[in-house]
């Protein structure tokens, strides 16, 4: 062998120059087979990591992913599920389960989008005007309207917010829109489907349908106290909103006034109370939270809604366009069974004070 150092030539076995010293062979006959055996060993290393362990690896990362998905698609979460498939597809770009997995959350997720902006816009078209109800102590009842009214009894409310207006037509459509609200009954004096009544009261309605928009809507039914200490301007010791007069068409939607049926909201601005709250005097009844009991022997008297023992009927207060004027008074009680639907029967929710 020839020494790329110094040109000398050496025996083909010699490992280094006899003239320089240079190392001259790289490798002996025993190093050429070890590092030939590291050689084969670091290929079939490779081959075992590209045709067996790897695809193993993403076979798991695959089927966790895309069951990670799916369990996402069920619980509504489209964008988490989205986002499964699309590293789903990474590993196996042209599988057409991830592929369609991808587009079905899409889509979900775009009408997901869709549904939330038309519920938001159906809120805005529905908005309530809140007006807050400072509280206060009173005393709840009468001795001259029934025995159901009795014994009277002092109340403390706290501060709560109420709607200015009974729901309207308009109003509870937009909830109907949104899917969060079913429809009325419709025929004889109901409001439902009828032209040019969109801001008269929603009628027709039972309890359960007034519970469903005063939760879509932001509130809750009010308790009883709470809707006589409001009807009562506020828990002045007065017969109706506005006073002790008795209610007559100038102040009130009641018998004689109408002809049948109801008058749009906020039509009698000398009966509201002292707050400004519209109608808490005829119109239509108004659904409040409260099971009946014939007597408020062991009411609440903290401004609660009286929901234990349950009974059989739930309470509306504050009269119609059906009943007298006595009807009419802060103080008067009524009951039907919850599911019951009448066309001189609506409500206004209530909310938690600022």
């Amino acid at each position: 062998m020839i020494c790329k150092s110094c040109k000398a030539e050496n025996r083909e076995e010699s490992l280094y120059c006899g003239d320089c010293g240079a190392r001259i062979q790289l490798l002996t006959p025993v190093e050429k087979k070890v590092w030939a055996a590291v050689a084969a060993a670091a290929v079939l290393g490779l081959a075992y990591w590209v045709f067996w362990l790897r695809p193993a690896q993403q076979a798991k990362e695959y089927a966790g992913l895309m069951a990670r998905s799916d369990a996402r698609m069920k619980e509504g979460k489209f964008a988490e599920a989205g986002e499964s498939c699309r590293r789903a597809l990474e590993i196996r770009p042209n599988d057409a389960r991830a592929r369609a997995c991808e587009t079905k959350a899409a889509a979900e997720a775009k009408a997901r989008a869709e549904e939330q902006v038309k519920a938001a816009e159906a809120k805005a078209a529905a908005a309530i005007k809140w007006v807050t109800i400072p509280g206060g102590s009173f005393m709840m009842g009468a001795d001259d309207v029934g025995s159901d009214a009795q014994p009277r009894h002092q109340v403390t409310v706290k501060s709560f917010q109420m709607a200015k207006a009974l729901v309207t037509v308009a109003q509870y459509k937009a909830c109907v829109d949104a899917g969060a609200c079913t429809a009325p009954e419709t025929g004889g004096y109901c409001n439902w489907g009828v032209s040019g009544r969109d801001q008269h009261p929603i009628n027709c309605v039972d309890w359960n349908q007034a519970q469903a928009f005063s939760s879509w809507a932001g509130g809750r039914l009010p308790s009883e106290a709470e809707w006589e200490y409001a009807a009562r301007s506020g828990g002045k010791d007065w017969k109706y909103p506005w006073g002790d007069a008795e209610a007559t068409c100038e102040t009130a939607v009641i018998s004689g006034c109408t002809g049948n049926g109801t008058a749009p909201v906020c039509s009698k601005p000398a009966g509201n109370t002292k707050q400004g709250l519209c109608d808490m005097a005829g119109n239509v009844w108004e659904w409040v939270q409260d099971w009946y009991h014939d007597s408020y022997n062991g009411a609440p008297t903290d401004g609660t809604a009286w929901e234990s023992p349950a009974g059989s009927d739930r309470v509306h207060r504050g009269g119609s366009w059906f009943n007298d004027a006595d009807h009419a008074r802060s103080a008067y009680r009524y009951n039907f069974d919850p599911g019951s639907r009448y066309g001189y029967l609506g409500f206004r929710p209530a909310r938690r004070g600022p």
